[in-house]
């Protein structure tokens, strides 16, 4: 599965991305800057988690 990639992003975060999530997941450059798809924030921390990263919840 491809990712799709940005001028400032790095290769390295994109293959991370695809490593341990099968998809790309955006940095969140502005955080408290806007609402975030609860189904999506919820997929992400479980394939996080999936991966062995700590998540912390509450954040």
């Amino acid at each position: 599965m491809g990712s799709p990639t940005h001028s400032t992003t790095p290769p390295a975060h994109a293959a991370l991305c695809d490593r341990y999530a099968g998809r790309f997941l955006h940095p969140n450059t502005m955080p408290g800057g806007g609402t975030r798809d609860p189904k999506k924030a919820a997929a992400t921390a479980h394939a996080l988690k999936a991966a062995g990263f700590m998540v912390f919840d509450g954040l």
